[in-house]
């Protein structure tokens, strides 16, 4: 069972995220959001379900990204992220989903 991660509520404004490498981990964010973060968790993966209006910029290290669910006006910014491959579920648009060693990707669900 993964680690989880809640950030709910409108007005949420976060620099400090930090994912280490203690397993698996899912990030949950609902409501209006700006959060930045670290993440180092080269043997795991990272799990996002997000749903709202803002950004999420991520960057670091991660074996894999699954992007479950992404709802709203929001930026998903991975181009610091090193990962082998990104998993996505859904209907939006995603740039060059797979195996990647940088990801030059922005995702923007509107």
């Amino acid at each position: 069972m993964p680690r989880r991660i809640f950030f709910k509520g409108d007005g949420i404004y976060t620099d400090s995220l930090v994912v280490g490498n203690h397993g698996n981990t899912e990030l949950f964010v609902r409501g209006s959001f700006v959060i930045h973060g670290l993440i180092h968790c080269p043997k795991y993966r990272l799990i996002l379900n997000i749903a709202g209006t803002g950004e999420l910029k991520l960057h670091g290290i991660c074996k894999q990204i699954e992007i479950k669910k992404i709802k709203g006006d929001c930026k998903l910014y991975l181009e610091e992220l090193t990962t082998s491959s990104i998993m996505y579920y859904g209907q939006h648009r995603v740039i060059s989903p797979g195996d990647l060693k940088t990801v030059p990707m922005i995702i923007d669900c509107e």
